[in-house]
Order: structure tokens, then C-alpha cells, then sequence
């Protein structure tokens, strides 16, 4: 592993990566609005592969570590736009209680990533976490798969 030797302050500005998934989500919002929430989330699992095929060799580049980190923040952005969809959807009028529920869950399943990412590197050093991501959005990909019916309404324009 190739040490960068990085200030606080320069670690810091690596979150700036984050405006990233701020600046996608209206378009985000767009893709939901004309295809269903579950192709949002499967077309996350589908950047977040890229993001993670990327994060393999960040080790070799502080400009492919901010380029993972986007990308990675772009897919976390359709993830949470759909399945916030997806959760307002079940009863309108309990949308505040859903939405306690769903960033309940979704802090817990990042904590429970956090602990097995340690571990996982740990163990099997930074391919470890790296295939921990990978598995986690092959598996989103694959339990949202019929969502893919939805790529027709993509060339659908609306007037």
C-alpha cells in the first residue's frame, strides 16, 4: 500500500467529492420520475460496480481515490433516492414514520458494512473491502433485476 501522506485539511477536501451526489440527484429524481424506483436503485448497483472496479487501483493515485469517491457517492445517490421512493410509497400519509424507519435502516446497514469491511480488511487487506463492495452491489443488481424492463421508457420522450 502506497501511503499518501495527506494533512487533515487535504483528507477533509477528499469529502468535497461528495458535491458530487448533490449535483446528480435532480437528474436522479428525473430518471425515478420516469422509470420505477427499483431501476434507479439497479442502475446504482451498476455505478457502484464501476465505483468499486475503480477503488481496486486507487492505491496507486490520490486522483482515482477522489474518482471512486464520486462515483461511489453518485451510485449511494440512486440508492437512496429509490429506495425513499420505494418507502414513501407503501402509505402516504406515514411518510415522516417511513422515512424514520428507512434512515434508520439505512445507518444501521452502513454500520453492519463499516464492521465487516474492518474485518474483511483485516484479513484480506484492501482487495478484502474492495470485493465486499463489489458482492454487495452485484447483489442489489440481482434483486432488482426485473427493474430492467424499465429501459424501453428511457427513450420514451415525454412532450
Amino acid at each position: 500500500m502506497k501511503p499518501f501522506f495527506l494533512t487533515s485539511d487535504e483528507v477533509g477536501l477528499l469529502g468535497l467529492s461528495g458535491i458530487a451526489g448533490i449535483i446528480i440527484s435532480p437528474y436522479v429524481g428525473k430518471l425515478a420520475d420516469k422509470c420505477s424506483p427499483g431501476f434507479v436503485v439497479a442502475s446504482g448497483g451498476i455505478i457502484s460496480v464501476i465505483g468499486f472496479g475503480v477503488m481496486h487501483f486507487s492505491l496507486y493515485s490520490i486522483g482515482i481515490v477522489v474518482l471512486s469517491m464520486i462515483v461511489l457517492d453518485i451510485s449511494a445517490r440512486h440508492s437512496i433516492i429509490g429506495n425513499q421512493l420505494r418507502a414513501f410509497s407503501l402509505n402516504e400519509k406515514a411518510r415522516s414514520r417511513l422515512n424514520t424507519a428507512f434512515m434508520t435502516s439505512y445507518f444501521l446497514g452502513g454500520a453492519c458494512g463499516t464492521k465487516l469491511g474492518s474485518i474483511l480488511g483485516a484479513a484480506y487487506g484492501w482487495n478484502g473491502i474492495v470485493m465486499l463492495g463489489m458482492a454487495t452491489s452485484v447483489f442489489t443488481i440481482f434483486i432488482n433485476r426485473k427493474n430492467f424492463e424499465d429501459i424501453p421508457k428511457l427513450r420514451e420522450v415525454k412532450e
